[in-house]
């Protein structure tokens, strides 16, 4: 709404069809991680078609524009509220479109165009998924034998926590800084995560576990004996059942 100056019902209607295309999208990603998986390695699909795509999808969302959006100006919208019949009870409402003059930013930051809006959306829809996908995956297996569910759900919560937290504080910045100070701080924050994880890259192979401990000596041997002591008496009652061919 601010870089576009839509009204409400603009950037209501815009959005819902952005974020249905956006969920198609999603879910062909999902399907596409198993056959991706299947030709190169986890970590690889999480860094180059996870990752890398969320900070690609962040830095396209530097302003382009020459010029800085509109700053907001009061207009007259009609809403039709309810229908008595055939007559419709039309409203005029003021809204205010644009961005707002109360944040200076609006006033020298070059604005967003809905171009680079449109195809930074579309790298988020298609490496979020990716990413969220494989990160649980490759950290459930790394895990091995450690306590799945506590490690997990510190993961999980942390996650909960950072969505939480994350719009709280993106909107704080961008309400006092501006675009390029928040899809800067979030992109740098994804770009940190990508050179951490090829830090790592050698620990995000799951462990090969030791096979599995033998039973002890004295079990062994008693489950020789009994498999012994079966097969003896296996073979002796065969022998009672089989008939005697042999006549003098």
């Amino acid at each position: 709404m601010d870089q576009f100056a839509w009204t409400k019902a603009d950037a209501l209607y815009y959005m819902g069809i952005l974020m249905s295309v956006g969920a198609v999208v999603a879910c062909v990603a999902f399907v596409v991680i198993g056959p991706l998986c299947k030709r190169f390695q986890e970590r690889k699909v999480l860094m180059w078609g996870g990752f890398l795509f969320m900070v690609i999808g962040g830095a396209l969302y530097f302003p382009w524009g020459s010029e800085p959006p509109i700053i907001a100006e009061e207009i007259m919208v009609t809403q039709v509220n309810e229908t008595y019949g055939n007559r419709n009870n039309a409203v005029n409402e003021t809204e205010i479109v644009g961005c707002p003059s109360v944040q200076k930013w609006c006033y020298y930051i070059p604005a967003m165009t809905v171009t680079q809006f449109l195809l930074g959306y579309a790298f988020i829809a298609i490496g979020y998924p990716i990413g969220v996908t494989l990160i649980q995956t490759i950290f459930s297996k790394v895990l091995g034998p450690r306590p799945q569910g506590v490690w997990m759900g510190l993961m999980t919560g942390a996650g909960c926590l950072s969505r939480f937290m994350g719009p709280v504080f993106v909107s704080f910045i961008y309400t006092r800084y501006g675009t390029i100070w928040t899809f800067s701080i979030t992109t740098v924050m994804m770009i940190i995560t990508m050179v951490w994880l090829q830090l790592v890259e050698k620990r995000l192979v799951p462990p090969d576990l030791p096979p599995a401990p033998l039973p002890p000596i004295e079990l062994q041997v008693c489950s020789s004996e009994a498999i012994n002591g079966k097969s003896s008496m296996e073979e002796y009652t065969h022998l009672q059942e089989k008939p005697d061919t042999n006549y003098s």
